[in-house]
């Protein structure tokens, strides 16, 4: 999330962008990131000790109060830096924080809902993209595309966690996406997610003004993500192995967005 506002920092003003704006901007992402992270540790307590026992709040090398302690203080720094950037960024924060306890929170509970969890989280990705917009007043093309795209490649990488914590989440009574579809099919999608950048950039990159390099480094994107996928529909994988390959795909939205940074690099004819 952190790079995908950087990334929109730098698109949005095609690289004459300003040093304090660059960290502030990625700063309050970041706090606001892992306060939400921190909040779906301390709901997910039940599921966590089926899926990963070594979780800290698990295995108790945390206390609960200071957990919730800490959620408070990053939620406040990344909402002071909202504040301080502008009026449009400190609302930002404000979505970023409701959209972030609604995954977790009852009566909500968007994680055990179909496709509602995969949407939520891509939400988030989309308001890191629209916030460093946002902190520059130029909310372009490029910007929105580049959060579009967050969400369209989650859904190579996020139904990919869900099956690897399919026994936890079934356990749970959870309506994830491997869940309600089924193994295969979630690889499936999660490959046809992967080449969507790429088609979709054969289109798009002439309209908003991105260079070729965009293609080529889309079409790298989903050869290497088709690539990480296939071994997984030989057999139902192990859950070891399916987040070995889940960690092999998480750079990939890094390599994602850098691309979008590199595209709006002027090349001579």
């Amino acid at each position: 999330y952190t790079w995908a506002t950087f990334i929109a920092i730098i698109i949005s003003t095609n690289g004459s962008h300003t040093f304090t704006i660059i960290c502030l901007a990625s700063l309050s992402t970041f706090l606001m990131s892992l306060a939400v992270y921190i909040f779906n540790d301390m709901i997910d307590l039940e599921v966590d000790k089926i899926n990963a026992p070594q979780r800290p709040l698990v295995s108790q090398s945390m206390k609960k109060t200071d957990v919730q302690i800490l959620f408070l203080l990053l939620n406040f720094g990344g909402m002071t830096i909202g504040y301080y950037l502008g009026t449009y960024t400190f609302l930002v924060t404000v979505a970023e924080l409701v959209l972030g306890m609604t995954y977790s929170m009852k009566p909500f509970n968007f994680k055990d809902r179909f496709l509602a969890k995969t949407l939520v989280i891509g939400g988030g990705g989309m308001l890191a993209s629209i916030f460093g917009g946002v902190a520059t007043n130029n909310v372009n093309g490029t910007v929105i595309y580049a959060a579009t795209l967050f969400i369209i490649f989650l859904f190579t990488t996020s139904p990919i966690n869900d099956l690897a914590d399919y026994i936890g989440d079934k356990a749970q009574k959870r309506r994830t996406i491997p869940i309600i579809i089924g193994s295969k099919n979630t690889i499936k999608l999660a490959i046809l997610a992967s080449i969507t950048p790429f088609i979709s950039s054969l289109i798009v990159t002439h309209i908003i003004g991105l260079n070729i390099s965009t293609l080529i480094l889309f079409f790298l994107l989903a050869s290497r993500s088709i690539q990480l996928l296939t071994p997984l529909l030989n057999k139902y994988p192990d859950p070891k192995m399916i987040r070995k390959q889940h960690k092999r795909l998480v750079p990939l939205h890094f390599f994602l967005q850098g691309a979008l940074a590199i595209g709006i690099i002027p090349i001579p004819i």
